[in-house]
């Protein structure tokens, strides 16, 4: 989908979590000078490194900001390129299908050319140079590539690397985009690993600077597609910038997957996020300017990330969120860190059933919830899963705990609820017996069905009700 995400009607220029994808260029601001530095490096150097922390943002600045411009400058619009060369230019993001066949088909697709009848990089670059001057080719996800290929032997797209890499004379230019933990496993390229990061181009955070052109720019890219006049509040942008710092978002659950607070730093991420649910919500009542004011009604930052994982999981039965919270027990680390595992995995980890836990990630994966995405199944055929993206491992982290803590008081409440029931029915055998008339009071009633019942509320209500008896319980224990 693209920035045209509609939203009753309208549509939206702020695209939440999800990454921009080259059709989402005109929406795309605040990283102009890393783009000018991205385009600079793929045309002078033979390779770079692009790498950076997980979620800064790399995938959106490759797609939505280096693509275009590379595809203005390709074979089908070579008199856009101010050298006069003819360019065959990929932009390939490293994913489940077998990267030798898919990057072959795509480089082979923008030289004009027909692949080679067996799939090999080298080969179809060696024919593109036949009719192009340069081709240009950037990996992004490359840690994809590389978390599966540990487990296989015989990796051929790295023998084929490898071998492409080797040829010099080849007019050929390759850009890699990284996750900074995942640098070291470029090893298995040796012995042209020290040549692969010879080049190396980290991306940093957001710039305070430039967050005020990532709420401005979309907004302004909207009216002039539209012809309306949405505005933004200079309050609002001023509250949003200040608290969506790096390693401010504190939902009291655990360490922020290794962020530290950076100042000058913005969570892109969460900043999309907040700005996506504010548009939605002024849309919704009807204004046409985004304030501080129904920023703080959604309750800020926190509130605003919390409740868009709580919305996906309250679509979930209370089995099918059990099965969810066993997984997310794994999928994320007490300190919040993102971990991929297999289908099969998390089921000898959790005791329960691979096909049931298959069911609920796969429908976590869909393009309305976006919690957790597919990754290249494992080298035995297993599904592999982690969480959609780095910024939701918090969250997540936190909707398990509270879902698991309002459980226990649920499961406390049962057993309350049986002790009620029998000596409901010790005293309704005793009045038989006695011959006497006994009655309930309302109050023993309505307490055990409503201790029956809380298990299987929603969660938010269930976390409310608790809270409700535990105060009224203490009340009692006063008087």
């Amino acid at each position: 989908m693209s920035a045209a995400e509609q939203t009753d009607g309208h549509a939206s220029p702020y695209l939440g979590l999800r990454p921009f994808e080259a059709e989402d260029a005109s929406f795309f601001f605040g990283r102009h000078s890393e783009v000018d530095l991205l385009v600079a490096n793929l045309r002078t150097a033979r390779t770079s490194l692009v790498y950076g922390q997980s979620g800064v943002g790399k995938s959106s600045l490759l797609r939505a900001g280096l693509g275009p411009i590379l595809d203005r400058r390709s074979l089908q619009h070579k008199d856009n390129d101010e050298t006069g060369e003819m360019l065959a230019t990929v932009v390939y993001a490293m994913s489940r299908e077998d990267p030798t066949r898919a990057l072959s088909r795509r480089i082979a697709n923008a030289a004009g050319i027909d692949p080679p009848r067996e799939a090999s990089v080298l080969a179809t670059i060696e024919r593109a140079t036949e009719r192009v001057d340069r081709v240009l080719i950037v990996l992004d996800q490359f840690e994809e590539y590389l978390g599966y290929a540990d487990g296989v032997d015989g990796d051929s797209f790295a023998d084929d690397f490898v071998r492409t890499m080797t040829r010099s004379e080849l007019p050929v230019h390759i850009m890699i985009a990284i996750r900074e933990d995942s640098i070291s496993k470029l090893d298995r390229f040796r012995p042209r690993s020290q040549e692969l990061m010879s080049n190396p181009i980290r991306i940093e955070p957001l710039a305070a600077a430039a967050a005020r052109e990532v709420i401005d720019g979309p907004i302004g890219a909207y009216n002039q597609l539209h012809r309306t006049a949405y505005r933004v509040d200079d309050d609002f942008a001023s509250a949003v910038i200040e608290t969506t710092g790096v390693g401010m978002l504190d939902l009291g659950v655990g360490g922020r997957g290794g962020l530290e607070h950076r100042s000058g730093a913005i969570e892109a991420a969460y900043l999309q996020l907040v700005l996506k649910s504010v548009w939605e919500a002024e849309l919704q009542n009807g204004s046409s300017k985004m304030t501080a004011k129904t920023f703080e009604k959604l309750g800020g930052v926190a509130g605003i990330v919390r409740k868009h994982v709580d919305d996906i999981m309250e679509k979930f039965n209370h089995d099918e969120q059990v099965t969810a919270a066993a997984a997310f027990r794994y999928l994320v680390t007490p300190s919040g860190m993102k971990v991929p595992y297999s289908s099969w995995d998390l089921s000898e980890m959790t005791h329960r059933n691979a096909g049931r836990i298959d069911d609920v990630l796969n429908r976590l994966t869909s393009e309305r919830m976006r919690l957790v995405r597919p990754l290249t199944p494992s080298p035995q055929g297993h599904s592999r899963y982690e969480i959609y993206h780095d910024r939701l491992a918090d969250p997540i982290l936190d909707w398990r705990m509270r879902f698991e803590r309002v459980g226990d008081r649920s499961q406390s409440f049962q057993r309350a609820s049986l002790a009620v029931s029998a000596l409901t029915a010790v005293l309704a055998l005793a009045t038989v017996v006695a011959g006497l008339r006994f009655r309930l009071t309302i109050e023993v009633a309505a307490a055990s069905l409503l201790y029956a019942l809380l298990a299987f509320a929603p969660l938010r209500l269930r976390e409310n009700l608790s809270k409700l008896l535990m105060s009224d319980r203490s009340v009692k224990d006063d008087r």
